[in-house]
């Protein structure tokens, strides 16, 4: 599946369900917080701040962004970017967690004829926030997801399934963590769906983890294809 096509499926599914599209604003915007929109729902920061009233109470967008805080990494891995488009679907005081859980888990497990991106709902691997037990109860009672998850992290964490099929569940002592944004501001709770890689190398260790720290087997394996990508260019 092509990128305009995920576009153009994510955009659809949320249309269907009554959001109204909302074009990419510029990168630069009037916030003296920002230099550049790093996050689809900058744009509509004044709505959720109450500053305006916004003309719609569903929105779904793909917002150009830029984000600079690990350009370090850009060129030696395959998913560190600076400048990426990020797609979204807004509520504002309309529907909350049980309907954003649907629509999700729907556009992603639904057949691509039907206009999902046809993903094997067994491959999938939801998470919640810490102390988050209604969005819990959605993910197990109402979408099915085995008894055994979701499992619950901290903001910016991911958990994957061990081998026998388990989650080790996240440090519950963690303070959550957003992306900095320079000042306080609105923040949702992360509802993770991350799709495990089929190359072992590739993917997380089986437990709640959280960014790469010296010392970690994260590292230790980014080390080693840092390692091997300056070997290629050194013999070029």
């Amino acid at each position: 599946m092509q990128t305009h096509d995920i576009r153009k499926r994510f955009l659809d599914h949320f249309i269907r369900a009554g959001h109204t599209e909302v074009p990419s604003a510029s990168l630069i915007l009037d916030d003296p917080n920002l230099m550049f929109v790093n996050a689809g729902m900058v744009p509509f920061k004044p709505y959720f701040l109450g500053q305006q009233t916004p003309p719609f109470s569903r929105a779904t967008s793909v917002q150009k962004c830029v984000r600079t805080l690990d350009i370090d990494e850009v060129g030696i891995t395959t998913r560190h970017n600076t400048f990426f488009q990020m797609a979204g679907n807004f509520s504002f005081g309309d529907y909350f967690k049980r309907e954003a859980i649907t629509f999700a888990w729907t556009l992603l497990t639904n057949s691509v004829t039907d206009g999902g991106y046809g993903i094997d709902p067994q491959k999938l691997w939801p998470t919640v926030y810490l102390d988050d037990d209604e969005a819990e109860a959605i993910w197990r009672d109402e979408i099915g997801v085995p008894a055994h998850a979701p499992p619950r992290t901290t903001c910016g964490e991911v958990a994957s399934p061990s081998h026998d099929g388990s989650a080790a569940r996240a440090p519950r002592s963690r303070p959550g963590r957003v992306v900095p944004m320079t000042v306080a501001g609105p923040c949702p709770r992360p509802h993770e769906r991350p799709c495990p890689r089929p190359c072992p190398r590739l993917r997380p260790p089986p437990a709640a983890v959280t960014r790469c720290r010296p010392g970690s087997s994260r590292s230790a394996a980014m080390a080693g294809c840092r390692a091997k990508l300056a070997r290629t260019r050194s013999t070029k």
